[in-house]
């Protein structure tokens, strides 16, 4: 408690809280200036407030907001003070009661700093990263001048994870998070937008001639620090005894030539990386109208596709396959196809991909194997023992409900699960929790075939313990056949390989008869392609393979 002078403006009295708190004695603190108690550039604004208290008609009190006060030894802390005009021995007086609040002034600023920036890398996080990159866009457009947004992706960083723990995982992050850093000027902005996502927001006006980037033009100042950023992490990172190559997907928009708000901005520089990712990762992708085209395609199938599950637009078509032991059709694939009335017949390789992002895979996915198992127990009376194959996405493996798909499929079909074959890409196997589902899956006595074999990443060991039945030769090396001595020498090493290891292997893509001869002659088990037959609605499968089984039927 403090008791202001209000003609001479200085301290009448103090209490010892008061002394304590700013330390003075009680003699230093009579006719002390009440100015010395607040730091020097706050003293004219608190005596222009001072004179507005005091010079009000009648008593005066309230509170005055947080102020700064500073201590005799010149420390300075925060305070809430309230007044209240008075008389005090007999002159006209100011009581002041003073609140300590800098713990709470501190938490304050520590809670407002963290709801800014990232806890991990001290870089700002997504909401002031928003903020910042409105803001570079209003003062390019006041001023002229151009803003490029760069976004960022770390390759495989989940591994990282995954293999060595998120406590290296989160190391890794705080490095690359300060190499990014060393890479812009003092006017632009680095920030993670979360998990292994960064942007850049990177000032096209010249304003950081001296920053790291060499004060190039300033049409260029982007390409200066996306070059700096590949030449940092060209350097391998080390944590403990581990060095760490990081490799980077990175989308590029420009403001004004590719969006004019920070929404369109952001959506068309990650748009942009994620093109990146998908062209083999490590690179660098500039947005572009056509990539803007594409995007507002996959949207519209995005919708189509639910309006075609719903109304039952996708059908299933099938392919035999051909013992050559036997030369009879002794399975069929079952192959996914959709006619949409807006954009007419869309590649499986085109609406398979946006299933698995838009989530739609599960359900598309139940629908094809419960189709396929109603199909194949359609066809046991006058096929018997023909095999049903189907092909489950990695996404579908992902979810890990697909046994319980499967079998409640086989169940409604009264299917024997002996018939049924699911295809798995060979990649799929690293997933996690995969070799659980073979497992299971194996264990009902459903088949199990390696789809695509010789494209992935697969090794032998897991091979040897995932024990499925069969391997498919992917057609880009039966396409090679005859043409490429390389893709020749693949195949053969597949075919026997695949056979050492106990499995029978099936050729896809096969299209001519030199290709056939091939395969024959180096022990291939089974074959499927528009040699003999291209996929075909039931009732044409089911005629062709009686026919074809009968004899009367030889491919041209």
């Amino acid at each position: 408690m403090l008791v202001y002078d209000v003609a001479t403006r200085t301290v009448a009295a103090a209490n010892k809280a008061a002394m304590r708190l700013y330390g003075y004695s009680r003699e230093e603190f009579a006719g002390l200036p009440i100015t010395e108690l607040r730091p020097p550039e706050d003293r004219a604004p608190f005596l222009e407030d001072f004179d507005v208290l005091v010079s009000r008609d009648g008593p005066a009190s309230g509170t005055r907001g947080v102020r700064r006060h500073i201590r005799k030894d010149g420390t300075r802390f925060s305070v809430e003070p309230t007044y209240h005009m008075m008389r005090y021995a007999g002159r006209r007086g100011c009581f002041v009661v003073v609140i300590d609040v800098t713990e709470k002034e501190h938490s304050r600023e520590l809670l407002s700093r963290q709801a800014d920036v990232d806890s991990l890398t001290s870089l700002p996080n997504r909401k002031r990263f928003n903020e910042r990159l409105e803001q570079a866009i209003d003062d390019a457009r006041r001023n002229n001048t151009g803003v490029a947004l760069v976004f960022m992706d770390v390759d495989h960083f989940k591994d990282v994870n995954d293999s060595l723990g998120h406590g290296v995982g989160d190391r890794l992050l705080q490095e690359i998070a300060s190499r990014l850093s060393s890479c812009v000027g003092p006017s632009d902005t680095v920030a993670r937008y979360g998990g292994d996502e960064f942007v850049m927001v990177v000032l096209e006006n010249g304003a950081n001639s001296d920053s790291v980037a060499g004060g190039a033009c300033q049409c260029d100042r982007q390409s200066e620090v996306i070059a700096h950023v590949m030449r940092v992490f060209a350097a391998p990172i080390a944590i403990d005894d581990t060095e760490f190559h990081v490799e980077t997907s990175i989308g590029v928009a420009c403001f004004p030539a590719d969006g004019d708000d920070a929404e369109t901005l952001l959506r068309r520089a990650d748009l942009a990386m994620f093109r990146a990712k998908s062209n083999g990762r490590n690179g660098l992708q500039r947005f572009t109208p056509a990539l803007g085209k594409q995007a507002d395609e996959r949207l519209s199938l995005s919708r189509r596709m639910r309006v075609a599950l719903s109304n039952g637009e996708f059908r299933l078509e099938y392919q035999p396959q051909v013992d050559l032991q036997t030369h009879r059709v002794t399975g069929v694939e079952a192959l996914l196809r959709w006619h949409d009335a807006e954009h007419g017949s869309v590649s499986p390789a085109t609406f398979i991909p946006i299933a698995e992002e838009n989530g739609l895979i599960a359900p598309i996915g139940e629908w094809v194997v419960q189709q396929a198992c109603f199909q194949a127990q359609a066809w046991q009376e006058s096929l018997p023992g023909l095999r049903m194959s189907v092909n489950l996405s990695p996404r579908q493996l992902a979810r890990g409900d697909i046994v319980c798909v499967i079998q409640r499929a086989l169940a409604r079909a009264q299917l024997a699960p002996q018939l049924l074959e699911v295809e798995i890409t060979e990649g799929a196997l690293l997933n996690a929790g995969s070799a659980e589902l073979l497992e299971a899956l194996r264990a009902m006595n459903v088949d199990i075939a390696i789809d695509d074999f010789g494209t992935g990443y697969s090794s032998l060991s897991r091979l040897r313990r995932f024990r499925a039945e069969r391997l498919k030769l992917d057609m880009s090396f039966v396409r090679g056949i005859g043409v490429h001595r390389e893709d020749e020498v693949i195949a053969r090493a597949i075919l026997s390989l695949g056979h050492a290891l106990g499995f029978s292997v099936v050729a896809e893509g096969v299209e001519t008869d030199l290709q056939l001869a091939f395969l024959r002659r180096h022990g291939c088990d089974v074959v499927q392609g528009y040699r003999f037959a291209r996929p075909m609605p039931a009732v044409d499968a089911y005629t062709f393979i009686h026919r074809f089984n009968a004899g009367s039927l030889v491919p041209s």
